[in-house]
C-alpha cells in the first residue's frame, strides 16, 4: 500500500514558485495570480492515496500563501478480489463478504502463476514450458489466502458491471443493483473450479461506496 501525502514538500515547492512569480510580477506589472482550486492525482490500484485540496477560493497573495490555506484530505482506498456473498437488510444496510486477492500483469503475473502452479518444482506441468502459457492474456489473479472479511456498504453504493449486451460496440459498462450482483454470484457457483467473478471495492471512511466488476478476457 502507498500513502501519498502532498503537504510539506508540495507547500515548500509552491512557496518557491510563488516567490519567483511575484518577483517577475513586480518587474512586469503582471496581474494577481489566480487561485489553485485543486490538485488531482490519478488513483492507483491497491493503494491508499491522500490528496490535498486548496479550499482558499481567492487569489493567492503573500498574505494568502499555501501555508494559510484551509486544507482538507480525501482518502480513497480500493481492494480487489471476489465477493463471496452480499446481503441487504430491511433497513437498507448492505454487508459484503469479500475474499481479497491480487490482480497482476507482466512479470509479476508470470512469476506468481509459475509459483502457484509448481513450475519451480521437479516435474513441472507442461504449461510451465510454454511462453505465457499460464498468463495467456497477460494477467493473473493471485489468491492463495482464502480468508474473507466482512464490510459494510452505503445503502446506495455505485455499482458498475460489465455489459455484453451489444457486441457491436465491444465490452461496455452498465449500472447495476445488488440483485444483479447476486445473479453473478449464483452463476459462478455453477462453474466447477471457478474462483469467482472479480470486483473492485472502493472505500470511504471504512464504508464501501462503489462496487465495480473487473473485465476478464
Amino acid at each position: 500500500m502507498k500513502n501519498l501525502k502532498i503537504i510539506g514538500g508540495a507547500v515548500a515547492g509552491a512557496l518557491v514558485i510563488v516567490g519567483a512569480v511575484f518577483l517577475m510580477a513586480s518587474k512586469k506589472g503582471s496581474p494577481e495570480i489566480g487561485a489553485i482550486d485543486s490538485l488531482q492525482v490519478p488513483p492507483q490500484q491497491l493503494s491508499t492515496q491522500t490528496y490535498t485540496v486548496n479550499d482558499g477560493g481567492e487569489p493567492m497573495t503573500p498574505e494568502n500563501s499555501p501555508l494559510n490555506f484551509d486544507v482538507k484530505e480525501i482518502v480513497v482506498k480500493s481492494k480487489f478480489g471476489m465477493i463471496r456473498s452480499i446481503k441487504q437488510a430491511g433497513d437498507g444496510s448492505i454487508s459484503i463478504v469479500f475474499d481479497e486477492a491480487e490482480f497482476l500483469s507482466g512479470d509479476q503475473a508470470n512469476r506468481a502463476a509459475m509459483e502457484d502452479n509448481g513450475c519451480f518444482k521437479p516435474n513441472p506441468p507442461d504449461l510451465c514450458t510454454i511462453p505465457n502459457g499460464l498468463t495467456p492474456n497477460d494477467f493473473y489473479i493471485h489468491n492463495n489466502d482464502k480468508s474473507v472479511k466482512q464490510y459494510q456498504a452505503l445503502t446506495n453504493p455505485k455499482i458498475r458491471l460489465i455489459s455484453m449486451g451489444n457486441l457491436d460496440f465491444g465490452v461496455g459498462i452498465k449500472g447495476g443493483t445488488i440483485v444483479d450482483i447476486k445473479k453473478i454470484l449464483d452463476a459462478d457457483k455453477t462453474l466447477p473450479g471457478y474462483d469467482g467473478t472479480p470486483f473492485w471495492l472502493t472505500f470511504d471512511n471504512g464504508n464501501v461506496i462503489a462496487i465495480e466488476q473487473q473485465y476478464i478476457p
